[in-house]
């Protein structure tokens, strides 16, 4: 596992549902990379591009964008945290707005997420954050508690995980 530790900060670029291979080699062969090794630069393709992504990268790490809460089995479509290992990915997304929202993910999946994320020894970043309805009803921190309580598993600490605050609005 990468040792958070060595980093000062961290910039994470989620793609999205974006890129193709041509859009990928103009991005590596133009990328400007900080100098200050304290820097953690992390770049999340779509799932399909990984692979090309860890065989092609320089001087920053490869993400995931999400990951299956379950480690084998009958989940077509799915991509379990040991095959994000076997592609040498060394973060992985999880609890990101777009997928409470739109995939009505719970924080107990997301807890399931980051543990065999950690297991298989690649950090989750575990997004939180509040709608625009919530921060205006003045219940922000009461979310943010919630989603940080059951969000995180328990093999979760500064070592092997970040949280990422991410408000919705």
């Amino acid at each position: 596992m990468i040792k958070l530790d060595n980093f000062s900060s961290f910039f994470v670029a989620n793609w999205k549902l974006n890129g193709n291979f041509q859009f990928i080699d103009q991005f590596i062969a133009e990328i400007s990379l900080p100098q200050d090794k304290s820097k953690c630069v992390v770049i999340c393709p779509t799932s399909i591009h990984l692979d090309y992504m860890t065989k092609n990268k320089k001087e920053f790490y490869v993400g995931a964008q999400n990951v299956s809460q379950h480690t084998v089995g009958a989940f077509t479509g799915e991509i379990s945290a040991n095959s994000l290992s076997d592609l040498d990915v060394n973060f992985c997304i999880v609890g990101h707005s777009e997928r409470r929202q739109f995939f009505f993910e719970k924080n107990e999946e997301i807890n399931h997420k980051s543990e065999n994320l950690i297991k298989n020894n690649i950090v989750p970043i575990i997004c939180i954050g509040e709608t625009l309805e919530d921060k205006e009803k003045g219940i922000t921190n009461d979310i943010l508690e919630e989603q940080l309580k059951k969000s995180i598993p328990i093999s979760s600490n500064f070592e092997n995980s970040i949280i990422a605050y991410e408000p919705v609005w």
